[in-house]
């Protein structure tokens, strides 16, 4: 997770243990899920829209190794989630 300040705009393979998790209402009636994920360098965050039906992959501490694209708003560094392994 240290690195990824300098990843903005590249894709990554991270893994972190579950801290926090988050459901949300968005547009078009999807929702959308944010995580806290921690390792041994401090805490990450991580978002995606998961399925409608689909299991919940974020219901244990974990860990969990993901994939997605690291992104940059108002100074706020986010993984947008791709996928969960």
């Amino acid at each position: 997770s240290k690195d990824l300040p300098a990843r903005i705009g590249g894709n990554v393979i991270i893994a972190g243990v579950l801290e926090a998790k988050r459901l949300t209402p968005a547009a078009g009636g999807r929702e959308m899920m944010f995580l806290t994920l921690d390792d041994e360098f401090g805490l990450f965050e991580a978002t995606f829209f998961p399925r409608p039906g689909a299991p919940d992959r974020f219901d244990t501490y974990g860990p969990h190794i993901i994939t997605g694209k690291v992104t940059e708003q108002y100074g706020t560094i986010t993984i947008a989630l791709t996928r969960n392994v």
